[in-house]
């Protein structure tokens, strides 16, 4: 995943939030985290910390809402994918992509 010269990140689930850790230790980017299960986002949170340049999302309007005023500014960002949030909810993911 490119992240130089990178002013956000939206990662597509949170799983147990191990590739966000990831992602924030690499970047000073903001990350958005588009989660829309509340539960595994409740799990995965359990495993680690969160850093505080993380926002969470769980609707495709909020992220459409979000990114528009963020990237209305010419603010580069980088789509990441976490595939097995992707699988447990398809339909939701394709609309936060699209609104994305």
């Amino acid at each position: 995943l490119e992240l130089a010269d990178v002013g956000i990140v939206v990662l597509f689930g949170f799983g147990s939030g191990y590739v966000l850790r990831a992602i924030a230790a690499r970047t000073e980017a903001s990350i958005i985290v588009f989660e829309p299960d509340l539960e595994a986002l409740a799990v995965g949170a359990e495993h680690g910390a969160v850093d505080a340049k993380v926002r969470v999302i769980t609707t495709p309007e909020r992220l459409a809402e979000y990114l528009y005023s963020r990237l209305a500014i010419s603010c580069r960002g980088v789509l990441a994918k976490w595939t097995p949030s992707i699988r447990v909810a398809p339909t939701l993911f394709a609309a936060a992509q699209a609104a994305a």
